[in-house]
């Protein structure tokens, strides 16, 4: 499901649940960190992801896939491709900031960082494998701050059942976390 919104002027966002963009990129490296589970309740796996512009020309998509395992951790994974892979089409950044698929060197720390903060702050952990295996950037729109943004939607959508149900609790996480600041 490919969902679109404009949650406030000059900015923009999409979703995609259970599915995932279709452009691909070679994985050069990964980095990944474990955190404790404490739900061991069976869940389905999920794949989800979120592309968001805000002007004037911040821009950043990414997106993850979920295995349950029946462990005592969750680990989280992010692969790292090379700093211009494969030009994206069809995405909501500026035509004139050209955009390649792939998650940087530059974002996948922060990528890592940002999960793990917002699972952490959950009551209810599962256990299983996050991998963030899908990635975009733009030339001069993309920036770490972008993607903290994009990567709190993500784990918000993740960890709220709700929202892939609801339509309007999904478009209420993605307005909430577009309106902040970037610096946020």
């Amino acid at each position: 499901m490919d969902i679109r919104f404009n949650p406030g002027e000059f900015k923009k966002g999409r979703i995609w649940l259970d599915e995932l963009p279709s452009e691909r990129y070679i994985t050069e490296g990964e980095i990944c960190s474990t955190i404790e589970a404490n739900d061991r309740t069976i869940r389905i796996g999920k794949r989800a992801a979120a592309e968001v512009f805000i002007a004037p020309r911040h821009f950043a998509r990414l997106g993850f896939e979920y295995v349950y395992k029946d462990s005592a951790n969750l680990e989280i994974h992010v692969n790292i491709g090379k700093d211009c892979g494969p030009p994206v089409t069809n995405t909501l950044a500026l035509p004139s900031d050209p955009v390649y698929s792939g998650i940087t060197n530059e974002y996948a720390p922060t990528i890592l960082d940002r999960s793990t903060k917002e699972i952490s702050k959950n009551e209810d952990i599962p256990s299983g494998v996050l991998t963030f295996k899908l990635g975009a950037h733009s030339d001069y729109g993309s920036n770490r701050a972008i993607f903290k943004k994009v990567t709190r939607i993500l784990m918000k959508i993740f960890l709220d059942e709700e929202a892939w149900e609801d339509q309007q609790r999904l478009a209420q996480i993605v307005r909430n976390e577009m309106e902040g600041s970037l610096l946020e």
